[in-house]
């Protein structure tokens, strides 16, 4: 039985981001199982490059003047007028609906919706800390009465990693319990490592191992592969790094202009389209992917790594889940540690057959546990989740 949806969400192809390359993946599968799907997205900006997404049994309608009063008037009209039983799903980010990430105005509208609505909390707040500044706090403040009034309107809840649902738990008493579904790859995977031939030779050169990250190089991120990175390349005199993703280049040119040494042992490609990506990811002998709050479900570039088979060394930290450690998927290093991040790399590099059996335990996993199959699967209420959120346990 065909179902009809209404997705909303903050960001949409051409507009890049990964809840946009998220929203696109979903409503291409809700839509190849036969239901009808409508997304509703501010439109893309000028600076976007490339063609808006054209799906089939996708409708997309871009919003002038993004999630404002005016606007989500207009919004709520349209909905009605395409008429029949619908469910929205909001893909919420506080950040992503305007107003500088305090549009109650949205939220307010949400609760008020005769459909049901469904909410994905890729985000739920902004962080609370001591000796914040003032506008911080108020930030936080408002985010939490945000997903309040998401929370109590939704029929159902999802979540991208359990910790979410700890917040959303203790922010709003009352509402649906949260179900966890985790973040699949939004990069599909092309072929296989025979395939990227051409990039190993033109990076990894004469027999050189290619360590790569992936990701958007957020400053934490970038300060921990800033220490990591030098530290790898010193004990393993015979690997290259590969930096994927927009982002990259600035780094490589910090690590470069500290030590000009490196200059052809550490690359970047820039930002990349999705075939690109998967070979460049292919090509890699290792990926490097920490992250100083631990890894979780919610990483998309974690998930691009497993679903290529490439054994991946990453951090564990205070929301990291006890899947990771439970499947094998990953190598793990103290989320505190990039010399121990660096160190573990470097065994891993030293020992094929442990990076044979890791690249194939995260595959396994991916297969079992992430792949978009099972999100579709628990949207539409085809199967039993694959994760469960009691103790975070693999079942």
């Amino acid at each position: 039985m065909s179902d009809h949806w209404h997705v909303i969400t903050g960001e949409y192809p051409p507009q890049p981001g990964g809840v946009s390359d998220y929203s696109r993946l979903i409503a291409r599968r809700l839509a190849a199982e036969g239901d009808d799907v409508h997304v509703w997205a501010p439109g893309p900006s000028a600076s976007c490059d490339s063609e808006s997404a054209i799906d089939e049994g996708v409708t997309v309608h871009w919003i002038r003047g993004g999630f404002g009063v005016p606007s989500l008037r207009g919004l709520g009209a349209s909905i009605e007028r395409i008429g029949g039983t619908a469910r929205l799903l909001a893909h919420y980010v506080p950040q992503a609906f305007g107003y500088k990430g305090m549009n109650v105005p949205f939220c307010l509208w949400l609760a008020g919706r005769r459909e049901s609505v469904w909410s994905m909390f890729h985000e739920v707040v902004f962080p609370r800390a001591t000796s914040q500044p003032m506008r911080h706090r108020v930030l936080a403040s408002v985010t939490a009465v945000m997903a309040r009034i998401v929370a109590r309107a939704s029929e159902r809840l999802f979540v991208s990693t359990p910790a979410w649902a700890d917040i959303l738990r203790s922010i709003a008493p009352g509402a649906p319990a949260a179900e966890w579904l985790a973040v699949p790859s939004t990069i599909p995977r092309v072929g296989d490592r025979d395939d990227a031939h051409g990039i190993v030779r033109r990076y990894g050169g004469n027999g050189a191992r290619l360590v790569g990250h992936f990701g958007s190089y957020g400053p934490l991120i970038a300060r921990h592969l800033e220490v990591a990175i030098p530290a790898l390349l010193e004990r393993a005199p015979d690997a290259s790094i590969l930096l994927l993703g927009e982002g990259g280049v600035a780094l490589r040119q910090r690590l470069v202009g500290a030590c000009p040494a490196l200059s052809r042992r550490i690359w970047a490609t820039g930002r990349l389209a999705a075939r690109e990506a998967s070979l460049h990811l292919l090509a890699c002998d290792l990926m490097l992917q920490p992250f100083v709050e631990g890894v979780t479900t919610r990483r998309t570039s974690v998930m691009a790594a497993l679903l290529h088979g490439v054994p991946t060394v990453t951090t564990s930290g205070r929301l990291t889940e006890p899947l990771w450690r439970q499947t094998g998927a990953v190598a793990l290093a103290p989320a505190t540690d990039p010399a121990a991040l660096a160190a573990v790399a470097s065994a891993l590099l030293g020992d094929p057959t442990a990076r044979e059996r890791l690249g194939a335990a995260g595959e396994a996993a991916y297969d079992r546990l992430f792949d978009v199959r099972h999100t579709i699967a628990a949207l539409r209420g085809t199967d039993r989740q694959a994760l469960h959120l009691a103790g975070a346990h693999v079942h």
